[in-house]
C-alpha cells in the first residue's frame, strides 16, 4: 500500500524537529566518547593569590607539581618556575585586556610532558590566577575529545597531530596527504569546534573542556564534567 505524500504541515513539523534531532544525535556521540575516555590522566588546578601564594590545589595537581619540581631537585620553592611563568603571562594578558586563548606552556619532565594553561577567573580578586596542569594528551585521547564535536576519523587524525605541534608538511607526509588536504581538514575541524587557529583548538582540548568542574577534584568525563558516583548495592 502506497503511503500518502507529506503535507505542507508535515514538512514544517519535520523542519522544526531537524535541529533538536541533530543535537540529540551529537549529544549521544559525546556520551559515547566520554564512556571510552581514559581517566588515568586527570588534570589538576592550582589557584594562586596576588603574591603567588597557594589558595587552592586539587589532589591531582599535587602529584603534577611534584613532577615539575623534579626538574630542579635543588629548588625548594613551593611553586615550580613553569607555573609561576604561565601565571605571570595570564596576569599580563588580563592587565592589557588582550584577547585570545589562555597562555600555555609545554614542559618536559622525567615521566613525560606536561601542559600548563593559566587564566584569570571571572570575578577573581586582583592578581588571582588559576593554573591547570595536565599530562600532555596523546593522539588517541585527543581523538576521543574531538569525536565529541563530530569530527570525522581523518579530521581527528590530522587535528590530533596538529594540536601536538606537528607541522602541516609533516602531517601530510605522515598521513600520505597533500598539504592542501591537511589544511582543508583543519579548516573543517575549526568550524566544528568553534575555533579559529591551532592555538585556540589546543586550548579547547586541553583546557576549556575541564575548567567548569576541575576545582572540585572529582573524576572527569570526556567533557570535563564530574563523573556520577556508582550507586552502592543495598546491604
Amino acid at each position: 500500500m502506497n503511503a500518502p505524500d507529506f503535507t505542507p504541515h508535515d514538512l514544517r513539523t519535520l523542519a522544526q524537529l531537524s535541529r533538536p534531532i541533530a543535537e540529540a544525535l551529537r549529544t549521544s556521540q559525546r556520551v559515547d566518547a566520554a564512556r571510552r575516555q581514559d581517566h588515568g590522566h586527570a588534570p589538576g588546578m592550582v589557584l594562586l593569590g596576588r603574591h603567588n601564594e597557594v589558595e587552592l590545589v586539587t589532589p591531582p595537581a599535587k602529584a603534577l607539581l611534584d613532577r615539575l619540581r623534579g626538574q630542579s631537585p635543588a629548588t625548594h620553592e613551593p611553586i615550580p618556575l613553569p607555573v609561576l611563568t604561565v601565571a605571570s603571562m595570564a596576569r599580563q594578558r588580563a592587565h592589557s585586556n588582550e584577547a585570545g586563548s589562555a597562555p600555555s606552556l609545554e614542559v618536559p619532565t622525567a615521566s613525560g610532558w606536561l601542559s600548563l594553561h593559566a587564566s584569570v577567573p571571572h570575578g577573581a580578586r586582583a592578581g588571582q590566577v588559576a593554573v591547570v596542569i595536565q599530562p600532555a594528551t596523546d593522539t588517541r585521547s585527543v581523538g576521543l575529545e574531538l569525536e565529541a564535536y563530530g569530527l570525522t576519523e581523518r579530521e581527528r587524525e590530522v587535528t590530533g597531530l596538529a594540536v601536538k605541534g606537528v607541522s602541516t608538511a609533516a602531517i601530510a607526509e605522515q598521513l600520505f596527504l597533500s598539504p592542501w588536504t591537511v589544511q582543508d581538514h583543519l579548516k573543517s575541524a575549526f568550524e566544528k569546534t568553534g575555533t579559529h587557529s591551532r592555538r585556540d583548538l589546543r586550548s579547547k582540548v586541553f583546557y576549556e573542556e575541564y575548567l567548569p568542574a576541575i576545582g572540585s577534584g572529582a573524576p572527569l568525563d570526556a567533557r570535563g564534567s564530574p563523573v556520577e558516583p556508582t550507586p552502592r548495592a543495598p546491604a
